[in-house]
């Protein structure tokens, strides 16, 4: 396995184990007004279904769990779901893990996506229920199958991870993919990895490996920002863009990543794609190795600053630091 690859799985390798409201909501089987085939169900009354939906989506969700009670004693995945996930979350009654795990193994056995997903979580964390990885990753796959995008990431994740071989992330791609397709930044932070290491596939692809990398990083993903800015200064995978990579960095410097504080240092030194600003490349730098991050070369920049330079150098950096604290604080 390649050093770039081993990085990234190292820090972004962080599993998906709560159920999103919004993806829950999706997948309660409500009829849509724009739909012909089921135009008369949206005229007619509410099913006790949706009516118990509804509670829950107005936060009325102890009407909601005791509407959905008795639909799930009888069977009904969407119910049991429902149940769980309050019960999950403590939404109007105290959290009941072991309850709401017994609710969510009902309904993943029933096939029920959205809680094969948190079953397979609970499973795998082993707190509220008894341990069990494989019985997680069966119930991961289940899900991943059936379109949920936390799950693709999850089980493409355990696939690769197994050996790291090429074997591997060739049968871990379709769901990396699935994951990415669907906005999981992680996902697409991987598969840019795995297209520009060409790891499950028949060759490097550098140009599609920067597109992966630019979309994990417009979704905010901090890793993907900086390695997105690298890529742009230097142009792999396609025409170099220092100016555009410059602020890249920038904002993954600002978020707090260290090396990205380490490189917009640098190009502050050196006026690449930025101003040049010795005193702001300074100020980056302080932060940076404050945090670890050793330069010699940023040192000997550093020393040969004036004494006029190195105050500005000290108040640009206690702003700095106090600013931090205060976005802490909010």
């Amino acid at each position: 396995m390649k050093p770039l690859l081993r990085i990234c799985l190292y820090c972004i390798s962080v599993l998906y184990l709560v159920t999103p409201i919004v993806a829950f909501a999706q997948n309660v089987d409500a009829p849509q007004a724009n739909d012909p085939q089921k135009q008369v169900a949206v005229d007619s009354e509410p099913t006790p279904m949706e009516i118990a939906f509804g509670a829950f989506q107005r936060g009325f969700y102890l009407t909601a769990l005791n509407k959905a009670l008795p639909l799930a004693e009888n069977g009904d995945a969407n119910a049991q779901t429902l149940i769980a996930f309050i019960y999950d979350q403590g939404l109007g009654v105290p959290k009941r893990p072991k309850e709401a795990a017994a609710w969510y193994g009902f309904a993943a056995n029933a096939g029920n996506r959205e809680a094969q997903f948190s079953y397979a979580a609970m499973l795998m964390q082993g707190e509220a229920i008894e341990k069990n990885i494989e019985e997680a990753t069966g119930f991961f796959k289940k899900a991943a199958d059936k379109g949920h995008p936390q799950a693709q990431f999850n089980y493409a994740e355990i696939i690769a991870k197994k050996n790291s071989s090429h074997k591997a992330y060739a049968a871990a791609l379709p769901y990396y993919i699935g994951a990415a397709t669907s906005g999981i930044a992680e996902a697409q932070y991987v598969l840019a990895l795995i297209y520009a290491e060409g790891l499950g596939v028949p060759q490097p692809d550098l140009t599609k490996a920067r597109e992966w990398m630019g979309k994990a990083a417009v979704e905010g993903l901090t890793v993907a920002q900086l390695e997105f800015g690298i890529w742009l200064v230097n142009g792999t995978g396609g025409k170099a863009e220092p100016k555009i990579g410059a602020q890249w960095l920038l904002r993954a410097a600002t978020k707090g990543n260290v090396v990205a504080q380490n490189r917009i240092a640098k190009l502050y030194f050196a006026g690449l794609g930025i101003e040049k600003n010795p005193v702001e490349g300074a100020k980056w730098h302080l932060l940076a190795k404050q945090q670890g991050k050793k330069d010699l070369e940023l040192d000997e920049f550093y020393k040969n600053l004036s004494d006029d330079e190195k105050e500005q150098v000290q108040t640009a950096f206690d702003n700095l630091i106090a600013s931090r604290g205060q976005l802490k604080n909010k």
